[in-house]
């Protein structure tokens, strides 16, 4: 063969060597956005299998969850005992730094407990996050938020009272209101007005007094979005006026009211925009009336009524 044959069969070999080199490395090496590397001693199942077992557990492909998990497992000897160790890179499903170890006796156990942690952390992050609240569950399925669960409200509320303390024997009356909410801060405006009340002038006589309040309330308080519970403080600023009837002086007193207390409601939604609402006040008045109108040192009021608003 001359100098020139013999040097073109070496530069064919030489290429078809460096082919089968660079093809070599090529399939050694895993692709990195692939969805499992797995690297463990021969003795192992091989990375098909485990590919295998996740995705048993996943019901889909594991490339279409994560983007990368990498597995190496380890072999130990601890005197006689042989023990396996696997250290699990979840950076490619959890998006951040997050390695697990897991160990075994045998390396078969040790494969079904990778992909059991795998197949778990995936399925935990494809997970769609829906945020917990009061609302339909179409909603949470559509990634709606519940009606009015912004950090402010507003609405009304009409309420039917009675109370003892404020009027002679046991009082009623109607109660209308309207509240601004911002986050579970509560700030609401009522006006009650209490139906007149008739107590003797004296016993035994005809005469007797008719005794009324009219009265305007500022709460200030607590109330929970997600939580239909309400506490808060009062302070109340009205009128009493008592009218004799059958007797000689029909005006029979007048004075002013101020009262501060404490109270607390439940309301039940009804729908979305309607509540049901039960409530619960303790006043003290502080400016005490006449001998005939003089109030109780504690006034108590409860209601039932209907309130609509957005949270």
């Amino acid at each position: 063969m001359t100098t020139w044959a013999m040097s073109v069969v070496a530069a064919a070999a030489s290429v078809f060597g460096a082919g089968l080199t660079l093809g070599s490395v090529a399939h050694a090496e895993p692709p990195s956005n692939a969805g499992l590397v797995w690297q463990a001693p021969a003795t192992c199942p091989d990375a098909g299998e485990v590919r295998l077992r996740i995705e048993r557990r996943l019901g889909t492909s594991i490339d279409r969850m994560v983007r990368s998990v990498r597995v190496d497992v380890e072999a130990h000897h601890d005197g006689a005992e042989r023990r396996f160790v696997a250290r699990i890179d979840l950076r490619g499903v959890t998006a951040h730094d997050e390695v697990r170890v897991v160990t075994g006796a045998r390396c078969e156990e040790l494969t079904d407990a990778v992909a059991v942690i795998v197949a778990r952390i995936a399925s935990e992050a494809a997970r769609p996050r829906v945020e917990v609240g009061v609302g339909h569950p179409e909603d949470a399925r559509a990634g709606r938020s519940p009606p009015g669960s912004g950090p402010w409200g507003a609405g009304g509320r009409l309420v039917a009272v009675s109370g003892i303390g404020a009027l002679p024997g046991v009082g009623a009356g109607g109660e209308l209101s309207g509240y601004v909410r911002a986050r579970s801060v509560v700030v609401e405006i009522a006006a009650a007005r209490w139906l007149p009340h008739s107590q003797l002038w004296q016993i035994a006589t005809p005469g007797r007094v008719d005794v009324n309040l009219d009265l305007l309330a500022l709460r200030v308080g607590w109330g929970p979005v997600h939580l239909p519970l309400r506490a808060w403080l009062v302070g109340e600023l009205g009128a009493i006026d008592g009218r004799g009837a059958s007797i000689d002086e029909p005006r029979m007193g007048h004075t002013r009211w101020i009262g501060a207390g404490t109270g607390f409601a439940v309301a039940w939604p009804m729908t979305s925009h309607t509540r049901l609402v039960g409530m619960l006040e303790l006043v003290v008045p502080v400016q005490v009336g006449s001998e005939v109108l003089r109030p109780s040192l504690v006034t108590v009021r409860s209601g039932l009524g209907l309130e609509v608003g957005w949270r």
